[in-house]
């Protein structure tokens, strides 16, 4: 079975946003938001999926082409000795600070 960033993010009590966060802290992600992709070191506990939504007519203007990013059980696993109530307090200043400063 495979997680979404969401998913492992709820396990936490966060969102998927702060989870990718946390993500790229730890060297799983690079990027930004809604242009992650897995690390070197994620590579072994993930699964990428492309996604092209040809709709609206055929317009390509409009087709919606993505990929989605999920995660094993073995990486959730992992997450468990990683992911700390600091890091989460940590990333969620970060990303307070970031809105702020706008």
């Amino acid at each position: 079975m495979f997680y979404s960033a969401r998913t492992i993010g709820y396990g936490y009590g966060i969102n998927a946003q702060t989870m990718n966060r946390i993500l790229r802290k730890l060297g799983y992600l690079e990027g930004y938001p809604g242009n992650y992709r897995p690390t070197e070191m994620a590579e072994p506990y993930v699964n990428v999926n492309d996604h092209n939504m040809a709709t609206n007519g055929g317009y390509t203007r409009f087709n919606a082409a993505y990929e989605t990013i999920s995660y094993n059980e073995d990486f959730v696993e992992l997450l468990k000795s990683q992911v700390t109530q600091e890091l989460i307090d940590e990333v969620k200043n970060e990303m307070l600070e970031e809105r702020s400063n706008g």
